[in-house]
């Protein structure tokens, strides 16, 4: 059985329906190893993940068409693959046996996908985007559950419906769900055993007796040229942009009373974790002192009437929750300084040892198990679809509102960490949920945020821990921690050692993709103190040139001493060792010029345009030293470190929605760095026209140096030699001239 046209080759066992040839005619490549191994389909209950023997028959429909069936044990699955112009579209349904337990199937599966060693690479938006070199020998080897990647889920899973492999420069395979209903499933790429994975699963949309397990969307795979991360997210990017979640559109463009403009414009650095409950004036005045621009606090959660800590304790019910406990010294210092803060809430956690639980009991989301992800969802948390939660999660943010007068609402282990399941056949929804979970999000976002809004009379921010695309339209802000890896913790910890000796990588992909829409990501795990290590430097230029805001964050230890204090764990949400590490002006003075860059020049890039393709560089390399300390002290990664090989200056570059394109450069060492860059509009994917060079630098100090460099001229290639000063942040702006 064979599907073929100019450019691809796809071959199926005619024994069981097994993908067994994926050939490129175009680059006369191979992408499956002879003998694929990969079964044709498994199914998933709640006790096993079983390959069913079936009876198996195909027929053609057309010649671009073929329609597969397996039937097995009253149960039937049939899928339709069909051929595009350089790919396959895959759609399946299954039809359960009654009683058979079936929750999920895994189809289709491409494997064993052939083996390129070092020049081998995958992306994954997986917790926003990772990329492996050589996955078959750096992927860790996970079994069982722990080894699929949900979607919709921004933390275990992934954040948007696409992952890709190829060898560089020879040909590639971009996998994409086009689903623009975050209905339930999984996007995996595993090793099993000597073999190499990619595989698409779908369930648990609704579970009542004799419903079909039916994709409504294809999963596609396409022939790509192996040109890197960027080919993959340009060919996702049409896609995602039109769907709901982007209704929006660019930030740019949407007025006053529809975006957060301070956090866009006006912010250039942010906090997290400074305690709510206690007296921290002395850290804000010098944080805002040194740094320069406003600063974005995301308070503790430690504010609460009834305790909302990160070890033993939630509230329950309304009534625990307030009269609030903020600072008066905090409120009143944040006020003066125009510095803008967000409460921290775990807004669908609700404290059963607290008031009123058998009220709140009923409407807990019923969590699957196995709930095949590498996290167990052991939560009590409020389901999103329950009309309940929509009317509590309302009225809980208008009492805080009005206590405190906050600016922003922050939501951890929220929408964006957790897998859209509820098995309660009580809540409004089909048992299992699937898209109707994230509705149920998205409504109840929309919900507490109109009446914010109403409440405050202006625009009220909303944020969570991780993001996933689902929910690009109702939130502003999200926090992360994994582009300062290995420096860092929680999402990504599955490849904490491939993070550490630099086999795994985190790279832009969702921001490569949705930077245009303005949701504006924290991150960095930052602390002002030497003994983090130079990798510190390293960390901002990635966050800042990556369109993301530094963030300082106090989670897991304490704040930076100053004048030898800092503050005390009796008095935080965790229970950290003291440490004793100095606060360090000379990193509040690296972190201004970013700071300055982002609420001034960078604007039109950073905070409003869109991640373009660098020309080709050649970066030098550095070695960094790191050390970790914000982590709970019983993990192995507590107080871990080493050293770090990497780029010694780095670079991004973007595109303005004003027709600009601005190059940036960061040297993150103490050495001075020579650099050559080869221009042209070419290179550049720029329209053959004359342009400007105007280089920019000393963001921060009392006078920006703005440097003329010339011309780029249409059909020219251009050469610019630059020597960057240490530890110094460039702007090359490149505009069109009469």
């Amino acid at each position: 059985m064979i599907l073929e046209n100019g450019r691809i080759r796809a071959e199926f066992s005619p024994r069981n329906g097994q993908l067994t040839e994926l050939y490129d005619k175009e680059l006369h490549k191979s992408w499956l190893r002879e003998g694929a191994a990969a079964a044709p389909f498994r199914v998933m209950t709640e006790s096993e993940i079983r390959e069913p023997e079936a009876a198996f028959s195909c027929e053609r429909q057309g010649e671009d068409s073929l329609r597969l069936r397996w039937a097995f044990e009253g149960s039937e699955l049939s899928a339709e693959v069909s051929l595009l112009p350089e790919g396959l579209s895959f759609r399946a349904q299954l039809l359960p046996a009654s009683g058979s337990g079936i929750r999920i199937f895994e189809y289709p599966l491409l494997g064993d996908l052939s083996d390129f060693g070092e020049s081998g690479w995958l992306a994954h938006s997986y917790a926003t985007g990772i990329l492996v070199r050589d996955p078959r020998r750096h992927l860790p080897l996970l079994e069982g559950p722990e080894r699929y990647i949900p979607y919709p889920e921004g933390f275990s899973g992934a954040a948007m419906q696409l992952l890709a492999y190829w060898e560089q420069r020879n040909g590639g395979l971009c996998f994409m769900a086009r689903d623009g209903e975050a209905h339930q499933k999984w996007l995996n790429f595993y090793r099993e055993g000597d073999s190499l994975i990619a595989s698409h699963m779908y369930g648990y949309e609704d579970l009542r007796p004799g419903a079909p397990l039916a994709m409504s969307y294809p999963f596609e795979v396409h022939f790509t040229r192996g040109e890197g991360w960027e080919e993959a997210a340009e060919l996702y990017r049409p896609f995602a942009l039109a769907q709901t979640w982007a209704r929006r559109g660019r930030a740019a463009r949407r007025g006053a009373d529809q975006k957060a403009g301070w956090l866009l414009e006006e912010v250039g650095a942010a906090t997290f974790g400074i305690n709510a409950g206690h007296d921290r004036t002395r850290w804000l005045d010098r944080y805002r002192e040194d740094i320069g621009t406003r600063i974005f606090h995301v308070l503790g959660p430690d504010w609460t009437r009834k305790p909302q800590n990160f070890y033993d304790s939630l509230p329950g019910d309304l009534e625990d929750w307030t009269p609030d406990r903020f600072s008066f010294e905090n409120l009143e210092n944040l006020k003066r300084h125009g510095d803008p803060f967000a409460a921290f809430e775990f807004d669908f956690f609700v404290g059963l040892d607290k008031s009123n639980p058998e009220k709140l009991r009923p409407h807990l989301q019923r969590f699957p198990s196995p709930s095949f992800s590498h996290d167990a969802y052991r939560f009590s948390m409020l389901c999103p679809a329950d009309p309940f939660t929509r009317d509590f999660h309302r009225e809980k943010n208008l009492m805080m509102l009005r206590r405190a007068d906050m600016d922003a609402m922050y939501y951890d282990i929220s929408a964006n960490n957790l897998i859209k399941v509820c098995l309660s056949e009580d809540h409004g929804h089909h048992p299992g949920g699937g898209h109707e979970l994230t509705e149920g999000y998205r409504e109840v976002y929309r919900d507490t945020k109109q009446a914010l809004d109403r409440e405050k009379g202006r625009y009220v921010a909303l944020g969570t821990e991780m993001i996933n695309e689902t929910l690009l339209g109702e939130l502003d802000f999200y926090q992360a921690r994994a582009w300062a890896q290995p420096s860092s913790t929680l999402e990504t910890w599955p490849l904490r050692e491939s993070m550490r000796d630099g086999s795994a990588r985190m790279i832009p992909l969702f921001q490569y993709v949705y930077a245009p829409l303005g949701i504006v990501r924290l991150d960095g795990w930052g602390k002002l103190v030497e003994e983090t290590g130079s990798y510190f430097y390293y960390v901002v230029s990635r966050v800042y040139l990556w369109g993301g805001l530094y963030e300082l964050n106090h989670e897991y230890s304490p704040m930076e001493a100053l004048c030898g204090e800092e503050n005390r764990g009796s008095e935080h949400y965790f229970r950290f060792d003291p440490q004793g590490y100095a606060y360090s002006p000379a990193r509040a003075r690296y972190l201004r010029q970013f700071a300055k860059a982002r609420t001034g020049a960078a604007i039109p890039y950073w905070s409003y345009g869109s991640m373009a393709r660098l020309p080709e560089l050649r970066l030098p390399e550095a070695e960094y030293s790191w050390y970790h300390y914000n982590h709970g002290q019983q993990d192995p990664s507590y107080k871990a470190g080493g050293t770090y090989r990497a780029e010694a200056v780095l670079a991004s570059a973007w595109l303005s929605g004003e027709g600009r394109m601005a190059l940036f450069l960061s040297n993150a060492t103490g050495e001075a760095q020579p650099l050559s860059l080869t221009l042209s509009n070419r290179a550049l994917r720029l329209d053959e026209k004359n342009r400007a060079l105007s280089l920019r630098s000393g963001f921060g100090a009392e006078e920006e140096t703005v440097c003329d460099s010339g011309m780029l001229r249409k059909g020219e290639e251009r050469e610019l030699a630059l020597t960057l000063s240490p530890y110094t942040l460039y702007m090359l702006e490149i505009y069109e001239t009469c």
